[in-house]
């Protein structure tokens, strides 16, 4: 239950207000970015070839932090520019999807593994 002292004509808390407002502003402030953000993410995908990249590596390559990043993988995907084709550990042992540009996406199910474990 919110205590009444702090919660505004909607019920919820000014913090919880400020939030949304600060993740909103974030956002805007990106759209202008993301063009470009792409269009560096897909060379950089085209670059490497079927051998794809992970979300950490393509953030490293075109010097973005990785929350940025993922907007613009999903954006990738969404436009078919490029598909995940398996996963592969990361630095940290941790298990990352590969990405690859859709135009390297067209090798068999062999080649996808073999492409994700490399």
């Amino acid at each position: 239950m919110v205590d009444d002292s702090i919660a505004n004509d909607n019920g919820n808390t000014p913090l919880f207000n400020y939030a949304i407002e600060t993740r909103r502003a974030a956002h805007q402030a990106a759209l202008p970015k993301m063009p470009q953000r792409c269009e560096k993410a897909l060379e950089q995908l085209r670059r490497v070839g079927r051998h794809g990249m992970t979300r950490h590596q393509l953030a490293d390559s075109i010097n973005v932090p990785l929350q940025s990043i993922c907007c613009v993988a999903k954006r990738l995907r969404d436009l078919g520019l490029a598909v995940e084709i398996g996963k592969r550990k990361t630095a940290a042992g941790a298990s990352a999807a590969v990405l690859v540009a859709k135009e390297f996406c067209s090798v068999s199910s062999a080649n996808r593994s073999e492409a994700a474990s490399g």
